[in-house]
């Protein structure tokens, strides 16, 4: 099973669509969540109908926040509650979650909560499950020497959690349209298969 979670910076672009297409094509995530979708109803309908994916979402204010989770037809996804900076559900895949786990999804706190999100981290057992690929996944992309990369997305999960999926590994998805990369979380660490090569376009003779 495959999860994405994305910071995905405003769905309002087609670059963006574009890049969250490739991500569902390149992947299969049984469920994606999106942070700072920045747009309204309509155009996440819209991405619902041509993915073929299932959806709850939490609509930005203004030209700020928004979230999207997204699931296929296999995954059953009951909703817990939802705010402007969580969505919260109980989610179960036909031969791999058995009722009862539950998935988490949590858009990136502002700074004046970061205390209590770190305190909310330690309350519940909540660990960062590591990482694979760049050490980082947000850039100011500014040019040098003024470039700045930090870590500023991580997946977390409790023990029970762990002991249940224990080859789980994230990995840093890098994605152009977007200061932040996303995050791929794969439950029995898929072995990644070589991508085939494209066979170079030529012209036929006339």
């Amino acid at each position: 099973m495959i999860l994405i979670s994305w910071n995905c910076q405003g769905l309002g672009t087609p670059c963006t669509v574009h890049t969250l297409g490739e991500l569902l094509r390149s992947h299969h995530p049984s469920l994606v969540f999106l942070a700072e979708t920045k747009c309204k109803k309509g155009r996440i309908d819209g991405i619902k109908r041509r993915s073929g994916l299932f959806g709850c979402y939490v609509e930005s204010q203004g030209r700020s926040g928004g979230l999207a989770l997204l699931w296929d037809k296999s995954t059953t996804v009951q909703l817990q509650t939802f705010g402007p900076h969580h969505i919260n559900v109980m989610c179960i895949r036909k031969g791999s979650l058995k009722r009862g786990d539950s998935l988490v999804s949590t858009a990136l706190l502002i700074r004046t909560i970061i205390r209590r999100f770190k305190e909310a981290l330690t309350s519940t057992d909540l660990h960062d499950l590591g990482h694979e690929g760049s050490p980082f996944t947000w850039c100011n992309q500014y040019p040098e020497p003024d470039t700045i990369y930090e870590r500023l997305d991580s997946a977390c999960a409790d023990p029970s959690w762990r002991a249940r999926f224990p080859n789980a590994v994230v990995r840093h998805i890098p994605v152009t349209s977007s200061d932040h990369d996303a995050l791929l979380i794969d439950l029995v660490n898929t072995p990644r298969l070589p991508r085939p090569k494209r066979r170079p376009f030529r012209f036929e003779a006339m």
